[in-house]
């Protein structure tokens, strides 16, 4: 469960800022305020590369100290559970690229909140999640958030 819920996703890929910024002066001094800091804004893409790592030989690599059966026992056993879908993402390789972008000065004074939540849902076969976003279920995500509230 750790690695799925509580560990760097190995599938985000972050880029630092791409663009020109808006000319916008009280942006800049705005970002570069110590007093006022704004959140970084990300351009989001999915792809499925040819190569790379599975869920799999990640898993397999992070919990080395497990054998290939046990790993497949704990997935079984954590599915079944409802605290994970980890067996349909087990051969998958999709990676989250994350470009930071700048922020205009417009988005900043309208800005709607937004939630942190990504859609899992795929639409027309376009990857929409990592394999590791793509195995935590609403049940273990609350099932980790009550044990840590306990400790």
């Amino acid at each position: 469960m750790r690695e799925i819920y509580m560990s760097h996703d190995p599938f985000v890929q972050t880029f630092p800022k791409r663009g020109s910024s808006t000319g916008n002066s009280i942006l800049s001094d705005l970002e570069q305020s110590n007093v006022f800091r704004l959140p970084p804004q990300y351009d989001i893409e999915y792809k499925e590369p040819d190569t790379g790592e599975t869920l799999r030989e990640v898993l397999q690599q992070k919990l080395g100290h497990l054998s290939k059966g046990a790993l497949e026992g704990l997935t079984n056993s954590l599915d079944a559970k409802g605290l994970s879908r980890i067996r349909p993402n087990l051969d998958k390789r999709t990676v989250k690229i994350m470009t930071e972008t700048y922020r205009d000065i417009n988005q900043i004074a309208f800005r709607v909140p937004q939630t942190n939540m990504i859609s899992l849902q795929s639409l027309g076969g376009t990857p929409s999640a990592t394999p590791i976003e793509a195995s935590q279920t609403e049940f273990g995500e609350d099932f980790i958030r009550y044990i840590r509230s306990e400790y």
